[in-house]
């Protein structure tokens, strides 16, 4: 009987590890003290009480993460998510498909990209799009057990400088 509840407990010590060590590895170092160790215990035990089924698809994440993230971000961010959200439902109707978390990669890039200029939005619009994807993406993979793309890092998309074009007040007379 020892054995047995010997090996549960290695068991779960094991799952322990793991769940700490992952959150270990995505925390600045600076921050990791006794505080931070007992947040993320506390947050291991929550995790387990509440087995919440978090969607796989991107669509379905943006209002897990919207959830997450609601007390640390500012509302005109919350609706910045929610257009993003209205944006990729238009990209999936038009594509016919569900873009899973998962999937978002390069080639995932390329085809939102090519849609979002046929539909005439501007390069920042779409690299402010693209960028929200990855951080949702990595949220994802940090917060739960939802798998990422190898290549998502490598997805990197960058804004334009834009000319403010603006009368003078000559012009306005």
């Amino acid at each position: 009987k020892l054995e047995g509840d010997s090996k549960k407990l290695n068991k779960k010590l094991k799952k322990i590890r793991k769940f700490v060590l992952k959150k270990y590895n995505a925390e600045n170092q600076e921050n990791v003290n006794k505080d931070w160790l007992t947040y993320v215990m506390k947050d291991y035990y929550k995790s387990k009480e509440k087995k919440v089924k978090v969607p796989k698809d991107l669509h379905g994440y943006i209002q897990t993460y919207i959830e997450h993230k609601k007390n640390d971000v500012a509302p005109s961010s919350i609706k910045k998510y929610n257009v993003f959200g209205s944006l990729l439902r238009k990209y999936e109707k038009a594509q016919d498909t569900r873009v899973l978390i998962k999937d978002v990669d390069i080639d995932f890039k390329v085809s939102f990209e090519n849609y979002c200029k046929g539909e005439s939005y501007s390069h920042n619009t779409i690299a402010r799009a693209i960028r929200m994807a990855k951080t949702m993406c990595y949220h994802a993979s940090q917060h739960s057990s939802i798998e990422v793309s190898k290549n998502l890092k490598n997805i990197v998309v960058k804004y334009k400088e834009v000319k403010s074009i603006y009368l003078t007040e000559e012009e306005l007379l």
